[in-house]
């Protein structure tokens, strides 16, 4: 068994995981400390290494938001449930570009664009978007919170899919939060935002600048 983590620590205790059968998707993570509070959800880029037995520091700091806010219990989740503690794991490799214009320089940009869809389409299951919903309806039931970090990488890993998750989570009744909104419009990662920070309603960007 792994060593006890900060979880433990918080008087929290992890009580709920779903992966893939092969355990490459991790779709749920939640801990609980207070049974009688709403849950807060957060739905963050990808999942890295926090398990039935661990925590990582993604998932610790936003145990303690959601201590902040009130709740009685974090889930969460992931606009990707693949597992992997490197953010470039989402990127397939890609050709170099030709910088002269041409035919070269066409063929090449198409090929590293079907390469990334491609690429894509293992980074979700069928099951990823459903425990998304189930969150959000629990959400919605509860008068919990729902916050979204995603970060800078969803459009540029899978274009459109911002508007998928915040269509998903508005569409069971939550309403999505971010705690601070990057330039380009996308909700950034909870990692790198500080406490004292507020979440405010999100609201998708009609034109969303890619990678912003």
């Amino acid at each position: 068994m792994a060593k006890p983590t900060e979880v433990e620590d918080l008087f929290t205790k992890i009580i709920r995981t779903e992966f893939s059968a092969d355990r490459l998707h991790r779709y749920w993570w939640e801990a609980g400390w207070e049974e009688r509070r709403p849950p807060m959800a957060m739905l963050a880029l990808n999942p890295s290494k926090a398990d039935e037995e661990r925590s990582d520091p993604t998932v610790l700091r936003c145990v303690r938001r959601a201590m902040q806010l009130g709740c009685g219990r974090l889930i969460m989740l992931n606009a990707f449930s693949w597992r992997d503690t490197d953010p470039k794991a989402l990127y397939a490799a890609k050709e170099r570009v030709p910088r002269k214009e041409g035919p070269e320089r066409d063929r090449v940009i198409e090929g590293n664009i079907a390469r990334q869809r491609r690429h894509a389409a293992k980074l979700i299951t069928t099951d990823t978007d459903r425990f998304i919903r189930e969150a959000a309806l629990l959400v919605a039931k509860t008068g919990g919170r729902f916050l979204v970090g995603w970060g800078t990488h969803v459009e540029e890993v899978m274009p459109g899919r911002s508007e998928t998750l915040v269509d998903i989570i508005e569409s069971a009744g939550a309403t999505p939060e971010a705690i601070v909104i990057n330039e380009g419009g996308s909700p950034k990662h909870p990692l790198y935002c500080s406490y004292k920070i507020k979440p405010v309603p999100f609201v998708l960007k009609e034109s969303e600048d890619v990678g912003e």
